[in-house]
């Protein structure tokens, strides 16, 4: 049992050292920075987000888990939110498309399926398809009717 404690204690000392490490590198590039620049180096709201990222995946930079950098930052995702929103019948290929060309990312079909699905947006192929039908069927019965 006092071996369990004593790792448990182990374990804990170890966790808030790296706390403590990356609190006083945080605070010394801060003020590194601070006296070469004469402004704050980070927004408020940017402090507690650096905290919170660290404490997942301990380290500050924007990578996943698999220590890649990501395909797409988070202005690219808001921009393909709001392309998917704004054409919901388009394809992941097509969107893929747009956003190679509206923010210069080439990003393929899987990723972008793997981003909307995310964010809970998710394949329109069935509702695409079943519009064509119900459009292709209007359009035929009112060639009967003429």
């Amino acid at each position: 049992m006092c071996i369990k404690i004593q790792k448990l204690k182990f374990h804990l000392f170890l966790y808030f050292l790296s706390f403590l490490v990356f609190y006083i590198s945080l605070f010394l590039s801060l003020s590194l920075s601070y006296t070469h620049t004469h402004k704050p180096p980070l927004p408020c709201s940017s402090l507690p987000h650096l905290i919170r990222r660290y404490r997942v995946s301990h380290h500050t930079t924007n990578q996943t888990c698999s220590g890649h950098p990501p395909k797409m930052t988070p202005r690219t995702v808001c921009c393909l939110h709001k392309l998917a929103l704004k054409n919901r019948w388009a394809s992941a290929s097509d969107l893929a498309q747009v956003l190679s060309v509206e923010s210069r990312v080439s990003v393929t079909m899987q990723t972008v399926q793997r981003t909307l699905h995310n964010i809970d947006l998710y394949g329109w192929h069935a509702k695409l398809n079943f519009a064509t039908e119900h459009e292709q069927s209007i359009l035929g019965a009112q060639s009967l009717v003429r």
